[in-house]
């Protein structure tokens, strides 16, 4: 995947919602070598031990909203579709709340 529209900006002493189970991750984290996300140190996942819906759903939110900063800046929640994994929508709506209120305005 892609990356962030805000790694330029990310603090080191972030801590950014899970993906996958909503637990804190420090952004200074340890990163997957393969996919290059962070792992949690809670639940271990990283996009490279997803389901395929799960993956799909992650993946579909990554280009739609983290990729684009005005996305961030001005995010809301997530236009949910019916094939989406719910546990990973939800997450990242949290995640995404987090990015909006860090976003330099």
């Amino acid at each position: 995947m892609d990356s962030c529209a805000r790694e330029h900006e990310i603090e080191l002493s972030e801590k950014h919602p899970c993906f996958y189970c909503g637990h804190d991750i420090i952004a200074s984290s340890t990163h997957c070598e393969i996919c290059k996300f962070m792992i949690c140190p809670n639940c271990k996942k990283c996009a490279c031990n997803l389901s395929l819906l799960e993956k799909n759903t992650l993946e579909y939110i990554h280009i739609h909203y983290c990729q684009h900063y005005d996305r961030i800046q001005n995010f809301t929640k997530i236009d949910k579709k019916i094939w989406m994994d719910n546990n990973i929508v939800n997450n990242m709506n949290k995640a995404l709340l987090y990015c909006s209120k860090k976003v330099k305005k």
